[in-house]
């Protein structure tokens, strides 16, 4: 056994967070499409002989089987809050701002759409600090109305990242039975949550690009 692959082994089975597992699996998963692409573009018009093609299909599977073992304990861990592509997501919508500012409807915000607290005088934040308060705001405060609906079970973790971060704009109000959202969700009418979700484009009676 090469020393890489017993390097890999090892990692495939070492204790691991969700966020430690995700990371992983975006490394694993662009080192098999880098490899994939490398074989299409070079590698396949070497030799037969030539041992850089045994190389390079030994770099590919072993990319390949990484990410499929990591994709694997993600999912054996259930869904237990956002993932990291949720926080990413909302920090691209939501814009860095180190100062308190006011939002489209008056509001004070800081960060990435921190409101709470905030006022014209709240201290300066890091992008780090602005960070670590939106990860821990989604997972604390705004995953538990997702996670308690009748259908949470059915849901992927795309379509959890997708509801908290509605959550996380309009309030837990959104998702309820009352609303249109609510209803398809617990319908299951997937479909039809997503449009629902176009209707809430609003803020102060006018419609907003994000």
């Amino acid at each position: 056994m090469t020393p890489t692959r017993s390097v890999a082994l090892k990692a495939a089975h070492e204790p691991m967070n969700r966020a430690q597992l995700e990371a992983s699996l975006i490394l694993w998963r662009g080192r098999e499409v880098a490899a994939y692409r490398l074989w299409r573009s070079r590698v396949k018009r070497l030799p037969a002989a030539d041992p850089r093609r045994a190389d390079a299909h030994r770099a590919y599977m072993q990319a390949r089987t990484m990410r499929k073992r990591r994709a694997a304990r993600i999912a054996r861990l259930g869904i237990t809050g956002v993932s990291r592509a949720a926080v990413d997501l909302v920090k691209a919508f939501e814009g860095f701002r180190a100062d308190p500012y006011t939002d489209s409807v008056g509001v004070w915000t800081i960060g990435y759409g921190h409101t709470k607290g905030v006022g014209p005088h709240s201290s300066p934040l890091t992008e780090q600090e602005a960070a670590m308060l939106l990860e821990r705001e989604l997972d604390l405060g705004y995953f538990p109305p997702v996670r308690g609906l009748p259908t949470f079970h059915a849901l992927a973790q795309h379509q959890v990242d997708a509801l908290t971060s509605f959550v996380y704009n309009l309030g837990s109000g959104a998702i309820a039975s009352d609303t249109g959202i609510g209803k398809a969700l617990r319908c299951r009418d997937w479909p039809g949550c997503a449009d629902e979700m176009l209707e809430w484009d609003k803020a102060g009676g006018k419609a907003l690009a994000g």
